[in-house]
């Protein structure tokens, strides 16, 4: 994958331009201060892939407020969209008021297609779902550990061709269980910046 296909002015406008329609959240200057300085981050890489992928379906582990979910639902409005997460109140120090807000804040980019939000642990809820997507986002535990079950789980959800992105490769937890499922999973795979991009077979 070619990461500086991320930083079209299209793309940028697009992602900058959406997450502006969303409530406010304290996390939201810092992703806007990553667009801006132009460090690879899912939330350009997101609305690219959906565009250039014609994405018709899409899952995510970790959804807390969607900023995700709703990039992507805003560039493939018809698209079916799939969320995995435990709702955990105050998340990552910010507020996680759960699938009511998520369902809104996708209303408010237009997107219309059908959205299922799974309530549950990544660990258990994700083996046991029977979807196949072009896209799937992890971002969600973040130990070492944790997050290396969850990669390689989520890769069963990929279809042929398929791209996992994985969030916050600066943890330096999340880069080794990264650097270990990539290996292991013996997919063609690409990284810069926060971003972990794996193709599936």
């Amino acid at each position: 994958m070619n990461f500086d296909k991320i930083w079209t002015k299209e793309n940028t406008t697009f992602t900058l331009r959406t997450l502006k329609k969303l409530e406010d959240d304290p996390h939201l200057p810092d992703i806007i201060s990553l667009i801006d300085n132009r460090v690879v981050n899912i939330w350009s890489v997101l609305p690219y892939l959906a565009k250039s992928l014609k994405v018709d379906r899409y899952a995510e582990l970790g959804v807390r407020r969607g900023f995700s979910m709703a990039l992507v639902g805003a560039r493939r409005k018809k698209a079916h969209l799939t969320g995995f997460d435990l709702w955990q109140p105050d998340y990552g120090g910010a507020p996680n008021p759960g699938p009511d807000l998520v369902r809104a804040e996708l209303k408010k980019v237009g997107h219309t297609g059908d959205v299922e939000l799974i309530t549950g642990d990544c660990a258990e809820t994700v083996p046991a779902h029977e979807g196949k997507y072009p896209l799937v986002l992890v971002d969600a535990e973040h130990t070492e550990d944790g997050q290396y079950r969850d990669i390689t789980n989520a890769a069963g959800l990929l279809e042929k061709g398929g791209y996992l992105v994985v969030d916050d490769l600066q943890d330096a937890g999340v880069f080794k269980a990264w650097e270990r499922a990539a290996s292991d999973l013996g997919l063609e795979h690409w990284a810069a910046g926060r971003v972990g991009v794996l193709r599936g077979n």
